[in-house]
């Protein structure tokens, strides 16, 4: 799937909206440090957020395997075929929930769940087999050592990535104004992940009719739920609607440690075919190993809150 001028346009709408959210809070606060008053202090804030995820998501799924040459007149038989796969991550909205609890008027324990859906994405995906074997060729059926090094590129990248992201942090506040807070949170992640992403190649060698052929294949794969853990750091600024009403806007960076995933093999997309026993025959025959990924991202926030 090749990254086109409407994906480049799409990301450049999601940062601008993002950053033109947050500047709108911030030039709020400035408008709102005029006034006087006195803003109560809570022990409890609800909060509910749009966000922008910005993917970190970069990686390689490198796979080797030794196919197989069906032919009866096929002896001595050395293969090898590697592929590399490119798996990227797009940007995404989402949703943020959030839940403030204070021990004291600047310093609180704070809950984070993100949840946002990112489009995968990659291109140079590229397979290379490499045979060495020997073959009794019609009419002598003299033996003879073929060598074969051949070169396939693959379809890109798509798919998707389903993320919830929890976290627990200390928080510290910090008042700038009577209606006007800087927040400054941190502490660990816990990272759950799932999606669907293609391809996976296989490669086909035979001799038809006394000719070799090679066929490659692709599949797609399920990515199964995955969970891994991390770190966030970010910074918030809220500002006071009312006696329990707040907007906030924030920006918070999510690292994540490597998550591995053993990925199943869902369809042939050569045919559109979920032929069970076939599928299950290429699965046997890859022996895939994990797919790791590092689910990392940053977010921008602006959203609403009760305060109690």
């Amino acid at each position: 799937m090749k990254i086109n001028k409407t994906d480049a346009i799409s990301g450049r709408r999601l940062g601008s909206a993002c950053f033109l959210a947050f500047f709108i809070v911030v030039l709020s606060a400035v408008g709102l440090a005029s006034s006087r008053g006195d803003r109560r202090w809570h022990r409890w804030e609800f909060a509910a957020a749009l966000s922008g995820s910005f993917s970190l998501l970069d990686t390689t799924y490198y796979h080797d395997y030794s196919p197989q040459v069906y032919n009866y007149t096929v002896t001595d038989l050395d293969s090898l075929v590697n592929q590399h796969v490119n798996i990227k991550g797009k940007n995404a909205l989402g949703v943020e929930f959030k839940a403030n609890t204070f021990i004291g008027e600047r310093i609180g324990i704070q809950f984070l769940g993100d949840f946002h859906d990112s489009q995968l994405w990659g291109t140079d995906n590229f397979a290379q087999s490499k045979l060495r074997f020997s073959f009794k060729p019609y009419p002598d059926y003299q033996p003879a050592i073929i060598n074969r090094n051949e070169w396939f590129a693959m379809k890109d990248t798509e798919g998707h990535l389903r993320q919830k992201t929890f976290s627990l942090n200390i928080l510290a506040r910090f008042p700038l104004d009577w209606r006007i807070n800087l927040d400054i949170s941190g502490g660990v992640s816990l990272f759950l992940y799932s999606g669907k992403a293609e391809p996976i190649g296989y490669i086909y060698h035979s001799f038809e009719h006394f000719i070799f052929v090679s066929i490659p294949y692709g599949f797609d794969f399920s990515i199964p739920a995955t969970t891994t853990l991390g770190a966030n750091i970010g910074e918030e600024l809220n500002v006071s609607l009312g006696r329990h009403v707040f907007l906030y806007a924030a920006f918070r960076y999510y690292h994540s440690f490597t998550g591995s995933s053993e990925i199943k093999l869902i369809s042939d997309l050569n045919s559109a075919s979920e032929d069970r026993e076939w599928i299950a025959t290429v699965q046997e025959r890859l022996n895939l190993g994990p797919l790791k990924i590092k689910p990392s991202f940053y977010s921008m926030k602006i959203g609403l809150g009760l305060g109690f």
